[in-house]
């Protein structure tokens, strides 16, 4: 395979040609808003024989902001399925409303659930201002249009997973992956 070869494994849930449709439009998202080296992403075919759909980024940056991107929403996933499962989530959320103005405010599932939420949005940002700072400035693109690009790329990588795709580096990843 290529360096920078991503595989996406297509969920058994795609069983139309519109749930087809609907992943290469997610597909095409992500080339859009991770092209950063003028290429964006390239079919590169199926792994015959499987559910494998075969994507090439096509720069160097665009991968990096792929692989970047994809590292957050593997986060994002863990976050949700694990510490939203966990006593500490709940803890966490009374704590909030013990400290904040809403003292009075108890503790209902729904406001658990905005206070997860919101959360997943704060982790986010976070590891994304994390990455804009360290990337700077990348092919004529300053930080806040990487910040930009890292959100939408992240977020479109976010949508392929959570409609149970399964994305995979290369077999044959470049050295500093």
């Amino acid at each position: 395979q290529n360096p920078q070869d991503i595989n996406i494994l297509l969920s058994n849930s795609i069983k139309t040609p519109q749930d087809l449709k609907t992943l290469v439009a997610q597909i095409e998202e992500l080339s859009k808003s991770s092209n950063i080296d003028g290429g964006g992403v390239s079919f590169a075919g199926f792994d015959k024989g499987s559910d494998w759909i075969v994507i090439t980024a096509l720069g160097s940056g665009t991968y990096a902001l792929i692989m970047s991107g994809l590292k957050l929403a593997q986060e994002y996933f863990k976050t949700k399925k694990e510490y939203y499962n966990s006593k500490d989530a709940e803890l966490n959320y009374k704590t909030h409303l013990a400290q904040s103005s809403k003292k009075d405010e108890k503790f209902t599932q729904e406001g658990f659930e905005d206070f997860q939420k919101k959360r997943l949005e704060i982790q986010l940002e976070d590891g994304i201002d994390d990455i804009a700072v360290k990337m700077k400035r990348y092919n004529g693109f300053e930080e806040n249009e990487i910040r930009t690009r890292l959100k939408k790329t992240t977020d479109s990588l976010i949508e392929i997973i959570n409609g149970s795709n399964e994305i995979h580096i290369s077999m044959n990843p470049p050295k500093e992956v």
